[in-house]
């Protein structure tokens, strides 16, 4: 945070989580506490506010977005759910990629989408647009340009100090 800010008197004033939901498909070799059909259940429980991170959230005033980004599953349509799926859970890494190149890449740059889109969003206090909306593509490399340059600056003057 205080890399990101550029100050080590750090402010959160809209607070807000993104869980990011998917199936993967070394399920099927059993390798997970549960089998793929339960995530879709779990999602539906984050959004109406019965798992935990859904209850702290909720005490601590974090605003929530659960992000369907790979669910074996049909979700129900909600307010705070955000449609970013590049396919329905992953194949098994165990036989095969679990994804290509080009579905990685896609996913990272949805994931990075959906995070500009809410905190852009958070700032306005509204809900992220669900049309797919990517006016913000592209800026992920001057993002991290700017990340290391605030970090590197605030090194220098921690250590001037």
């Amino acid at each position: 945070m205080c890399a990101i800010q550029g100050t080590l008197d750090i402010k959160v004033v809209h607070p807000v989580g993104i869980v990011f939901a998917a199936d993967h498909g070394a399920a099927e070799r059993g390798v997970s506490a549960y089998p793929r059909e339960v995530t879709a259940q779990m999602v539906a429980n984050f959004l109406h506010g019965g798992a935990a991170i859904s209850v702290l959230a909720r005490l601590q005033g974090v605003e929530l977005w659960i992000v369907d980004a790979g669910v074996d599953g049909d979700l129900s349509p909600h307010p705070c759910l955000i449609e970013a799926k590049i396919r329905r859970g992953t194949r098994n890494f165990i036989d095969e990629p679990a994804m290509t190149p080009s579905e990685c890449a896609e996913a990272l740059q949805r994931g990075r989408d959906v995070v500009e889109r809410v905190i852009v969003r958070g700032r306005q206090r509204s809900h992220p647009r669900r049309d797919g909306n990517r006016q913000h593509r592209g800026r992920g490399d001057a993002d991290a340009w700017a990340y290391r340059t605030r970090i590197g600056r605030l090194r220098r003057t921690r250590d001037r100090s």
